[in-house]
């Protein structure tokens, strides 16, 4: 779990992050999200239309982890939803994950 949130603080200090639905709804639509991480308490609306959009344009969406442990691993606060926007570092998370 360590190395996943790792993973999301070097993405978050490198500038490869967007949060927030509207930021991510407008990064995917401009092809610049790899990989969308979605909080395990975030309301089913909000994951329902972040799964319709992922689906519509073809980007993998992982249900991780909660909001208080995502948003610190990106030095944030309150963040549901996040968007990796670099393919390397969508690769290493989704590898951590499924170990």
């Amino acid at each position: 779990m360590d190395k996943v949130y790792g993973i999301l603080g070097i993405a978050a200090k490198a500038g490869k992050i967007i949060s927030g639905f509207d930021a991510i709804q407008d990064g995917v639509k401009r092809k610049q999200v790899n990989l969308i991480i979605v909080a395990k308490e975030t309301s089913e609306k909000t994951q329902k239309e972040m799964r319709f959009i992922c689906d519509k344009y073809g980007i993998p969406l992982i249900v991780f982890g909660n909001i208080e442990g995502n948003s610190h691993a990106i030095g944030k606060k309150n963040r549901a939803l996040i968007g990796i926007c670099d393919e390397g570092l969508s690769k290493k998370f989704l590898e951590l994950i499924n170990e």
